[in-house]
């Protein structure tokens, strides 16, 4: 009886399934730093998709119960506010604030942050200001960061020829172009002043692609058209791997010129 036991036993231990690991719903993310929001009783941990680069960053902030980090909070307010020290003066840059809505995966609050300039120029930090609705506190984080310049500008910057406003425009998609048809998005803001730099709708694009190395361009491409909140919609047909040149005309609605011979560089194999 004893060794039928045993048997039986051993072979249920056997038989029993090894518990489930948690996946880290941030494991295909960048730790950017984490910090306290001091006031609002709240830890907030910064990710983005890769390094910050000059240009338009997707940034997600998860938050975190001071009290019990264990804890993380899904029903707050998230504002960002980044700086620029440049010694003399500072200034601002481009913001897309975050829903009140989470994401499914991370339940993270997802927004975006336009850098204009890389650190070498001076010193970035990129404020979190969170209301905290779990217990109507409001506080501040503030973490310095780093931000590159890529090695192809993902962001150019001019000035109106119609109202010598300074503009910026930012490639935000495709990160990663493929041979063929790609969705491509614009986004265009203004510096109103060195604090302010709203999204910019209603301009009219013209987009012509170009590959130097082979004297050629593409057909099938669709102009990028205003969808709001600063975005521009299109669609660009890479026909081959290599270096392609991005050639931009911007308009006004009426049709005045704002500015011609703007161009991004993407390369791709």
């Amino acid at each position: 009886m004893l060794s039928i036991s045993f048997i039986t036993l051993s072979s249920c231990n056997n038989d029993d399934p090894e518990p489930p690991t948690a996946s880290d719903p941030f494991k295909d993310l960048t730790l950017i730093g984490e910090t306290s929001a001091v006031g609002a009783g709240a830890i907030v941990r910064i990710y983005a998709d890769e390094d910050l680069f000059v240009g338009y960053n997707n940034i997600h902030v998860a938050v975190y119960d001071s009290a019990d980090h264990n804890v993380q909070l899904t029903d707050a307010h998230i504002n960002f506010m980044p700086m620029m020290d440049m010694g003399m003066m500072q200034h601002a840059c481009p913001v897309e604030n975050p829903s009140t809505t989470v994401e499914s995966g991370t339940k993270a609050f997802k927004g975006a942050v336009v850098f204009i300039m890389p650190s070498t120029a001076g010193s970035w930090t990129l404020g979190v200001h969170v209301h905290n609705h779990a217990n109507g506190q409001e506080g501040m984080a503030s973490l310095p960061v780093n931000v590159i310049a890529p090695t192809e500008a993902k962001l150019i910057s001019f000035e109106s020829d119609v109202d010598s406003t300074k503009l910026f425009v930012t490639r935000i998609t495709p990160t990663s172009p493929t041979v063929g048809i790609n969705d491509i998005q614009f986004g265009i803001y203004k510096r109103e002043t060195m604090m302010s730099f709203p999204a910019v709708d209603g301009y009219t694009m013209n987009m012509v692609p170009e590959m130097p190395s082979m004297g050629h361009g593409s057909p099938n491409n669709v102009d990028p058209v205003s969808n709001g909140n600063g975005k521009y919609d299109g669609k660009v047909n890479f026909t081959m791997t290599g270096y392609w040149k991005l050639n931009l005309d911007f308009y006004t609605a009426g049709g005045d010129t704002i500015k011609t011979g703007q161009y991004f560089d993407v390369t791709f194999q």
